[in-house]
């Protein structure tokens, strides 16, 4: 069984961690991966080194471009695929065309996240891939509940598979790894760590975080507290120019792209996720099952992994004053920071590992081929 996932560029982002997690995961002698994009990234040889193969095909056209469609079908036909599953708005789009009418197969699309964060064009578009597709799969039960309730259409051909990633091997580095990872940041070993793990864009709500991270700073002057980005993106030149009209340049680092996150995050107290809109970030699940403690916004994707007061310190989005309140209370209580983190670790052990995700998948593949079968024959 020849599987192929469809996505737009192999950079940074969740989409390619879960196809990485997939790749990775496939126990099944019988089961080839094939991953094609039209960009290539960081995330290149991590997929190829889990097992697929993986081809990128330059696409030249930006929004819509038939010819790539046409072909990524031919490739698809070559590579004898017998299912194509596509991430992604613009990878959906020509994956569908690639995958039924020039390759004849069946399609499964991924939404990562719900019609929140959809634009116009993906308004208009997104109901007839939904309708046309064999199956579409929601990477969180919110963002199931969203489709359906924006497009009841959807829900003939939807169901939930909880993103997950495979549980780190957690390993506290000694005391001088550790302080060597603090000085990496340019951080004081007795300063109270906040950090944030995603792209510098505007749906991660960092403008909100740096006010409230200014207010936890003029509020306790005398208490060293830095807040890392660790990330890269399109906001980074803005963000740092907020950081010095709040007056916290020199505690706030931009460390930019990391690969090592599951052995920074041990050096981390505080992990904040302030984000206007997700669908279930992996970042959040990285920081789970490093058992760190979390501060949240109350949105859907996020609350999809935790609760207020069990796992995380919830706080509603697009607040200052709430998120920093949270922040302080982080800070003051170590004990509350440690039970949260514990609580974070095992919630993550009993719902959002990379085994269960895998194994949801395989049984959805061949669940579709089978029924794409029968409806042939």
């Amino acid at each position: 069984m020849n599987i192929a996932h469809a996505i737009h560029g192999l950079g940074l982002g969740g989409a390619q961690k879960v196809i990485a997690s997939i790749v990775r995961g496939n126990q099944d002698a019988e089961v080839k991966y094939f991953v094609y994009a039209c960009e290539d990234g960081v995330h290149h040889q991590e997929i190829a080194e889990a097992g697929a193969t993986v081809r990128v095909i330059p696409r030249h056209l930006p929004k819509l471009d038939p010819i790539w469609a046409w072909r990524l079908g031919r490739t698809l036909r070559r590579d004898g695929i017998d299912l194509l599953h596509a991430h992604l708005f613009g990878d959906s789009l020509h994956g569908y065309l690639a995958g039924r009418w020039f390759a004849d197969l069946p399609v499964v699309l991924t939404l990562h996240i719900g019609p929140e964060g959809w634009n116009g064009l993906q308004r208009r578009a997104y109901p007839w891939l939904l309708g046309n597709c064999q199956r579409a799969v929601a990477c969180s039960s919110s963002v199931q509940q969203n489709v359906g309730k924006a497009f009841p259409q959807a829900t003939r051909v939807m169901e939930t598979v909880a993103n997950g990633i495979e549980p780190p091997a957690l390993r506290t580095p000694s005391p001088p790894r550790a302080a060597e990872l603090r000085r990496s940041f340019g951080l004081d070993d007795g300063a109270v760590i906040f950090a944030t793990v995603g792209r510098l864009s505007a749906q991660k709500g960092y403008g909100y975080l740096l006010s409230a991270f200014g207010q936890h700073c003029r509020r306790r002057p005398d208490t060293p507290a830095r807040l890392v980005f660790l990330g890269e993106g399109e906001l980074r030149q803005d963000l740092e120019q907020q950081a010095s009209q709040e007056g916290i340049a020199d505690r706030v680092v931009f460390a930019g792209f990391r690969d090592n996150i599951g052995e920074l995050l041990q050096v981390i107290d505080v992990v904040v996720f302030s984000s206007l809109y997700e669908g279930l970030p992996i970042a959040l699940l990285e920081a789970m099952a490093a058992r760190r403690c979390l501060v949240v916004t109350d949105i859907p994707g996020n609350l999809d992994a935790v609760s207020h007061g069990r796992e995380a310190l919830v706080v509603p989005a697009a607040s200052v004053e709430p998120l920093a309140d949270a922040m302080q209370l982080a800070t003051d209580d170590d004990t509350l920071r440690q039970r949260l983190g514990e609580a974070a670790g095992q919630r993550f052990i009993e719902g959002f590992t990379a085994q269960r995700m895998v194994q949801r998948y395989a049984d959805l593949y061949r669940q579709v081929l089978a029924e794409s079968t029968a409806g042939r024959s």
